[in-house]
């Protein structure tokens, strides 16, 4: 008898990661947090606040703001569906996902939140620079996120479409407490 003949799949593009049961997602910063573009003739923008206390103490808390180290010149949303950046971003958002958890003293607390990190990596893939942009009010968050991106390095490293130059990399971590489900 012949042996059926295997067709081979087309290469498929990573889907953007959706949140899952486990109450966390990861991509790049919500439309919300980016700035908007000026219209001519517009006043210009405020000086940003000041950090409230809380804010100031929350940040104290996290432990690590940034590591020594330098910040590229260029920058990318870790969710860019760009062909030059999808493959390999897609890739890294696994690789922190994979260490990722929820910490069990927020899910014990039902404390969630949302907060934006900036990593540079250079052509080698090596983290050199970490810092906490946007804090989600709590410590505990805040650090779990610094944690998974320390774990999850070193990365590959950057294709060659990316070029020679390290990226920042701009990761929006969201902590949606889960709900709990009933038992029958």
């Amino acid at each position: 008898m012949p042996q059926p003949q295997r067709i081979p799949e087309p290469p498929r593009k990573e889907a953007p990661v959706t949140p899952d049961q486990s109450g966390l997602s990861l991509g790049g910063p919500p439309p919300s947090a980016l700035p908007l573009p000026r219209v001519k003739g517009s006043p210009p923008p405020a000086a940003p606040a000041r950090p409230s206390l809380r804010e100031q103490i929350d940040s104290l808390g996290s432990g690590v703001l940034a590591d020594a180290g330098a910040s590229a010149k260029q920058t990318v949303n870790l969710d860019n569906r760009e062909d030059r950046f999808v493959e390999y971003l897609a890739r890294l958002k696994r690789r922190i996902q994979r260490g990722w958890t929820y910490p069990e003293e927020a899910l014990e607390h039902g404390v969630g939140g949302e907060l934006l990190l900036v990593f540079t990596l250079n052509k080698a893939g090596t983290l050199t620079n970490i810092r906490l942009v946007q804090s989600s009010g709590f410590p505990v968050l805040d650090e779990e996120a610094l944690r998974a991106v320390k774990v999850a390095a070193p990365f590959d490293p950057l294709p060659p479409q990316m070029g020679e130059d390290p990226w920042n990399i701009r990761a929006f971590f969201h902590y949606n407490h889960p709900r709990h489900s009933r038992r029958n």
